[in-house]
């Protein structure tokens, strides 16, 4: 007997032998979108949002050239450091 498979709302096919599941919608009601709860509750939409901490950091490569746009999401296992100048 085969297993089934679905399409989520995000028109992409799951469940099944695909090894994907559905997607999910986020804080703004966007299905897959990439929205998301700071540890406040409060949802993170934009670049221009501040998390509940109210931080900001710049990114840079190894160079030492700046990252823009550049969005740490919660969850991610990269080792990231900020260092402070001032």
């Amino acid at each position: 007997m085969g297993q089934l498979i679905d399409e989520d709302d995000c028109e992409v096919c799951v469940g099944g032998l695909t090894d994907r599941t559905p997607c999910t919608e986020d804080c703004t009601g966007e299905w897959g979108g990439t929205a998301y709860l700071d540890n406040c509750g409060d949802c993170i939409a934009e670049l221009a949002d501040d998390d509940c901490f109210d931080a900001r950091f710049n990114i840079y490569n190894l160079v030492g050239e700046e990252i823009e746009n550049f969005i740490i999401k919660e969850g991610d296992s990269t080792f990231y450091v900020a260092i402070s100048t001032t």
